[in-house]
């Protein structure tokens, strides 16, 4: 029997990781270690556009020449990438009925703060693909649309939390409007991401303005803790 690298055996223990890129030769290897969902964003989706252009060349024509606008596209280029991804994961996501598979596709970072523009982008989102989660910024804009496509049952990810009440809050409004998921609409899920690498970079900031000597491994502790108390709160609230 061949030896399992780490991601293969992390793949056989209760936690599920997700590849986070979106170019193809990178997933392909991604898949085969196990991973069951793929993260991407804008520059990670034109990472893989400028590594791929002959892959890509007929759909990447087509996206730039029929685009109005460079916002439209930048989201008909990103939809090139992403929904090649949601192919390659739909075959997890029906295996796992529904609970697995998704690869997230970001609104335009720019528009964060415009409720009808974010929504409107999630809805066009999607429909590029079943297995489509809808990635949405952990702000108070983010959680009103995140609240308005779960009642429909879209999927959705709240990302770039660093803090407890950011993930808390995701998750009882997420409560909040599975409870009012309209008759008929799909179970939809909503993943709430942790940032420790962000928070990292900030306490390192903080610790140098302040002149204070903190070591690395002083300050990878504050994410780990974010992550604990939060799992501990979803767990008790039966999340």
């Amino acid at each position: 029997m061949d030896e399992k690298n780490y991601l293969q055996w992390l793949a056989g223990t209760p936690t599920a990781w997700w590849h986070d890129s979106a170019d193809p030769a990178e997933l392909d290897r991604a898949l085969e270690s196990g991973a069951v969902g793929v993260t991407t964003n804008p520059v990670l989706a034109a990472t893989a556009v400028a590594a791929n252009r002959e892959r890509w060349r007929e759909p990447i024509r087509a996206a730039v020449d029929g685009a109005p606008s460079p916002g439209a596209k930048a989201e008909a280029l990103m939809r090139v990438v992403v929904t090649e991804a949601a192919r390659r994961l739909e075959p997890t996501w029906r295996a796992t009925g529904g609970t697995q598979g998704f690869v997230c596709a970001q609104v335009n970072p720019s528009l964060a703060g415009d409720r009808a523009a974010m929504e409107d982008m999630g809805r066009r989102f999607d429909g590029w693909a079943p297995n489509i989660a809808v990635k949405l910024p952990a702000t108070a804009a983010g959680l009103d649309v995140m609240e308005r496509l779960v009642v429909d049952g879209i999927t959705t990810t709240l990302t770039l939390s660093f803090t407890v009440p950011q993930v808390l809050a995701a998750g009882r409004r997420f409560q909040q409007a599975a409870a009012r998921r309209r008759a008929g609409a799909r179970a939809g899920r909503c993943f709430a991401v942790v940032m420790i690498g962000r928070l990292d970079e900030y306490l390192r900031e903080v610790a140098a303005d302040a002149g204070v000597a903190l070591a690395d491994a002083e300050v990878r502790q504050a994410g780990l803790a974010v992550v604990k108390r939060a799992y501990r709160a979803y767990r008790e609230n039966g999340w």
